[in-house]
């Protein structure tokens, strides 16, 4: 991952997605993500499929590194999503539609990788129009347009926050 991230440097990036993760959050990782963000590159990452085990990056607190969750249909965090205090927002995370490896056949996958495609997104359109914007201002323009949920999470209740793609957009005046 780190190599990955380092050519990723090379080529000029404004924004890295991340689906995957680690639960080695060593020196080297966080350091090429430092570095990353300091460059002015959003990092959006998956926040992973173990709720008791930290996946990193996206568990590392740095801002402009951006953690995402997964919800599923009923607006309910899936209950296999990592629930530590860094993700930052929730996406679509059940039975998205994804092409398997030969691209034959789609199929539904379930979990904070499929989430993570919908933030990038968000980040791409917000990038297009504030080019300028900084990681952590790229990340807090994001957070500005999230609606709050009380979800359900086994049987807890916790706030998330969201994404609204409407209110995304009309405040990019698309």
């Amino acid at each position: 991952m780190v190599k990955a991230i380092e050519t990723a440097l090379s080529w000029n990036v404004d924004i890295i997605s991340i689906s995957m993760g680690t639960d080695i959050g060593n020196n080297d990782l966080r350091n090429v993500i430092l570095n990353a963000v300091n460059h002015g590159i959003v990092i959006i990452c998956s926040a992973g499929n173990d709720p008791y085990e930290a996946n990193y990056p996206a568990s590392f607190n740095i801002p402009g590194v951006i953690s995402v969750g997964a919800i599923g249909n009923d607006y309910n965090i899936l209950p296999y999503t990592n629930i530590n205090p860094q993700i930052d927002i929730y996406a679509p995370g059940e039975d998205i539609a994804s092409l398997i490896n030969d691209n034959s056949k789609i199929i539904g996958y379930s979990g904070t990788s499929v989430s993570v495609p919908f933030i990038t997104f968000a980040c791409i359109y917000i990038k297009a129009y504030y080019s300028s914007l900084k990681p952590k201002e790229a990340e807090n323009f994001l957070i500005k347009q999230t609606d709050t949920y009380l979800a359900k999470w086994r049987n807890e209740q916790r706030e998330i926050k969201v994404l609204n793609m409407a209110k995304l957009m009309k405040s990019l005046s698309i």
